[in-house]
This record gives structure tokens, sequence and C-alpha cells, in this order.
């Protein structure tokens, strides 16, 4: 969980023809509500930079942003997976190490993080089928488009990840 800024210095510092491969972790909310996919957002990277032990926390905090970190940690002394309170203070560092919103949104997000890493690994929080389907949709759209005109038989394991109308 490196944020974004910080992945854009490292990436222009590891230019040149021995640089080592740029892999980055963005956490992701999707939901066809913006304002709850910004929550399932806020829940999992709130989880990480409060609940998982300082290294998150401190590491962000040595890269800018104190104040978000403190705040957010002043507003969880005691955390909870799925109860985290998230601070307006804290809003640039979830725009920092998240992706989230709606679908749209959320693979324009997942393209900015693309331009700036040679892979990027995903981190998802607790969810439903559905809003796990949307992630990936959001993240992959044009393979899972080849398949748009095809519905798996019920009970298959493609039936979790089929398009609506199936």
């Amino acid at each position: 969980m490196v944020p974004r800024s910080v992945l854009s210095t490292l990436r222009a510092d590891s230019a040149g023809a021995d640089a080592c491969p740029v892999v980055s972790c963005v956490m992701a909310a999707v939901d066809h509500d913006s304002e709850s996919g910004r929550r399932g957002a806020e829940q999992v990277v709130g989880w990480y930079l409060t609940g998982m032990g300082p290294f998150y926390g401190d590491f962000a905090a040595a890269h800018g942003f104190t104040d978000a970190v403190a705040a957010i940690r002043a507003a969880n002394p005691r955390p909870s997976p799925g109860s985290i309170v998230w601070p307006s203070r804290a809003d640039d560092l979830l725009d920092q190490l998240a992706v989230f919103g709606e679908p749209d949104e959320v693979a324009a997000g997942f393209a900015a993080w693309d331009r700036l890493s040679d892979v990027v690994a995903v981190g998802v929080g607790p969810g439903s089928e559905r809003s796990i389907s949307a992630l990936i949709e959001a993240g992959a759209p044009d393979r899972l488009s080849s398949r748009a005109n095809t519905c798996p038989t019920a009970g298959s394991s493609q039936a979790l990840t089929a398009p609506d109308g199936c």
C-alpha cells in the first residue's frame, strides 16, 4: 500500500534499462452507488491503517500523510472490521490508496494505477458475490465483454460472474 503520489515518484526514479518492475497494490470497492463504494474503501483502508499494526499507517505518515493517519487513528482507538470511522481529514489519503465508486469510476481509477505500475494487485475487502463480480468486471471489462452474449448453466462456477440478464 504505497500512496499513488509516492508511486509516481518511484516510477520516475526507476526508469531505465536496468529498472526493476514496479508492482503496486490498490484497495478497491465498487458499487452501483458511489457512496456505498466509498464506504467499502474506507472500511478496508481504515482497517489496514488502524487494525493491522502500526506498519501501514506509519508508512503513509512517513510519506506526507501524518495528519491523515493521526486523524484516522484518533477516530478509531479500538478499531473493529466493518466499523471503521473515516474522518474527513483523511480523505486525501483514501484517494491515494484506493479506487472506489461506481464501476466506471473504478475502471478509470485502475487505469490511472496501471499507468504507474507494471503490475497492479488489487486488495478487496469483504463483500457480496455481486460486488466482487462488479469489481472484477471494472478491472477487466475487455476480457468479460467477450462473454457478454453467453449465459452459463445455473449452478456452474461461471454463474457467479454471469452478465445481468442471464
